[in-house]
């Protein structure tokens, strides 16, 4: 098993309680837990699966951290409304308001330009690619375990991320305030929005902001594996930074806070990253010394004399 493979079914484990407690109040979720159930099934079985002309077990550990990362995103959306009838978004206004003095999406009205919007729009969306750059980046390095490290740290972000939607759902700005000024770009930017509402079946991903978290986390990791494009990754992430609260999906307290967790979940992954890798070292040699210690009391046994 890898370190991925166990934050995997630990999210899995969560989700799975999570949504066993509350089928009182949503049955129709049994199948959320039996859909659960066959991820963490085919996560401790799929090395046992062979398909004789197709690498199945190594092409599914390159993909499935993906597919684990968004399905689970969706199902959130079948448990949050079911677990907190409590909104946040009031609360996070209110503390929006303690810090600025003023409704950030609202005061931004007096700011809204069209090529603003489309360029925003487009940095916004940059965070769905953001990752896969780094991740190809050091793939053609050859740096094969430091994506693995990598992943490890975003994947822990993002659950942690999740998991606070638990506490604070809410829907965000475009959603919750009533703004008088349209949010329209130029051209391809009203289209991109559009198709982003409709997809994104969770609803309440506001508190922390997963945008900023993500994307620092992957700042973090072009510093660290890969410093030749750091400038550019910082610009980038300072493009979705704005584009959160001036394309009217987030609060300001969700920008402060998903950069708060980026750092926290930086330095939890790598203190589990570590001692995995330390385990992964002394296994080896410990196979090796019971090996050698099987081998020589087989050896009393067979020769007493020589003991």
């Amino acid at each position: 098993m890898s370190p991925l493979d166990l934050v995997n079914l630990t999210m899995l484990g969560i989700l799975s309680a999570i949504t066993l407690l509350t089928l009182p109040k949503a049955h129709g979720n049994v199948l959320l837990i039996a859909a659960y159930a066959g991820m963490a099934v085919l996560l401790l079985t799929h090395r046992k699966v062979r398909v004789p002309w197709f690498d199945y077990p190594r092409r599914f550990r390159q993909i499935y951290p993906l597919l684990y990362i968004a399905l689970i995103f969706d199902s959130l959306a079948m448990i949050v409304p079911v677990v907190q009838a409590w909104r946040a978004d009031d609360f996070l206004m209110a503390i929006d308001r303690r810090m600025l003095g003023v409704d950030a999406t609202i005061y931004l009205e007096r700011h809204m330009y069209r090529p603003a919007v489309e360029v925003l729009s487009y940095a916004y969306m940059l965070y769905f690619v953001f990752p896969f750059a780094l991740i190809w980046m050091l793939w053609r390095a050859g740096k094969l375990r430091e994506i693995t490290h990598w992943a490890c740290l975003i994947t822990i972000a993002l659950y942690t991320n999740y998991m606070l939607y638990f506490l604070f759902p809410a829907v965000g700005p475009r959603l919750h305030i009533a703004h008088t000024v349209p949010l329209h770009g130029m051209g391809l930017s009203n289209y991109l929005m559009n198709a982003l509402n409709v997809l994104e079946s969770n609803k309440f991903d506001v508190f922390p902001s997963a945008h900023v978290n993500a994307a620092l986390v992957t700042l973090y990791g072009f510093a660290r594996f890969c410093r030749r494009y750091v400038m550019a990754a910082s610009l980038v992430v300072l493009g979705i930074a704005l584009a959160t609260v001036y394309l009217r999906y987030h609060y300001v307290i969700d920008v402060a806070a998903g950069a708060a967790l980026a750092g926290i979940t930086i330095w939890a992954g790598n203190c589990y990253y570590r001692i995995w890798a330390i385990r992964d070292r002394t296994a080896p040699a410990l196979e090796v010394a019971a090996t050698r210690n099987t081998a020589g009391v087989l050896q009393q046994q067979r020769h007493p004399s020589r003991a």
